[in-house]
């Protein structure tokens, strides 16, 4: 925690300016942890280490199910519009894309009137 507030003291700027006046009572929760709690002996020793690396590994892992997941589903639309452009009148490929495509063009058409003062 007191590494924390202090990252956030050292980045001092007009758009972090709540998370710097933040950063005192960040820095005094830490100190009364401390004093509370007893941490002395858990910070000083060697297990605060394991835990920051047990917690990064587990984090990591967790960003890269849902980077996994996304990755799924990007390669699926990419895949659909592959289909599309390779045979348009594919029966199996529904109306999608090209029910889209007739919109943005009617968006285009009245866009363009409108600019023309019609």
């Amino acid at each position: 925690m007191w590494v924390s507030a202090t990252a956030i003291k050292l980045l001092k700027g007009p758009k972090i300016e709540f998370m710097c006046s933040c950063a005192n009572c960040y820095t005094g929760y830490a100190s009364m942890l401390v004093i509370r709690i007893g941490l002395e002996e858990l910070i000083d020793s060697d297990r605060t280490g394991t835990f920051c690396f047990l917690s990064r590994v587990a984090v990591g892992a967790i960003c890269s199910l849902s980077r996994i997941t996304m990755a799924w589903q990007q390669a699926c639309l990419a895949v659909y519009y592959v289909a599309f452009a390779k045979n348009p009148q594919n029966p199996k490929i529904d109306s999608t894309i090209p029910n889209r495509i007739q919109e943005l063009q009617r968006l285009q058409d009245s866009e363009s009137q409108t600019s023309l003062g019609y």
